[in-house]
């Protein structure tokens, strides 16, 4: 199996999302980036609602509700690690269908993480949409300390087709007993 971890290397990271305008299918992605506690209880989180967050170590860029042309990112969360909260054990990366259609079918929708340094950006993992399963919520992963005290992104790939379900309890608590399943 693929290993599921990537170390990440720098304290500043991006989150990108994309999906292009199509007049005659208009979608309206959001990315949503989530703070848990050990009990896996939201403490905080920031959305197209709350741009801002995590004592300012978190910034969504903009709320589109269209996609953009050919070549434009869309949506944008910016994350310093090292002013997150020492009581946030991960942070959860969110795609949510505003419109409750099936992301998969989003144009030439892709979700990327990088990492910032001062003169350059590295691409460490991205995700075509149209590679996961119909559902209008998608897991892309979680961003967390590990044993040795350095954040890592744990990749999970996952489509919920109902937007009221409560991943935390239901999905994290299973992974979070079986680590042995990503290999780390």
């Amino acid at each position: 199996m693929e290993d599921q971890c990537i170390l990440i290397d720098s304290n500043l990271i991006k989150i990108y999302l994309k999906w292009d305008y199509d007049p005659d299918n208009i979608y309206d992605l959001d990315l949503w980036l989530e703070g848990i506690d050990e009990n896996n209880s939201l403490i905080e989180k920031v959305f197209f609602g709350k741009r801002d967050g995590f004592n300012e170590a978190v910034n969504l860029n903009e709320d589109n509700t269209k996609g953009n042309p050919i070549n434009n990112i869309t949506e944008i969360i910016s994350i310093n690690l090292t002013k997150i909260q020492y009581n946030i054990k991960s942070l959860i990366v969110l795609i949510y269908s505003f419109r409750d259609k099936d992301i998969l079918n989003a144009s030439n929708a892709f979700i990327s993480l990088y990492e910032i340094s001062s003169n350059s950006q590295k691409l460490i993992n991205n995700f075509w949409l149209n590679n996961t399963k119909n559902g209008i919520l998608f897991f892309y992963g979680i961003i967390e300390k590990n044993e040795e005290n350095k954040w890592i992104f744990r990749k999970m790939y996952e489509s919920f087709e109902n937007k009221d379900l409560d991943y935390r309890q239901i999905f994290l608590g299973q992974y979070n007993i079986q680590k042995s399943y990503y290999n780390g």
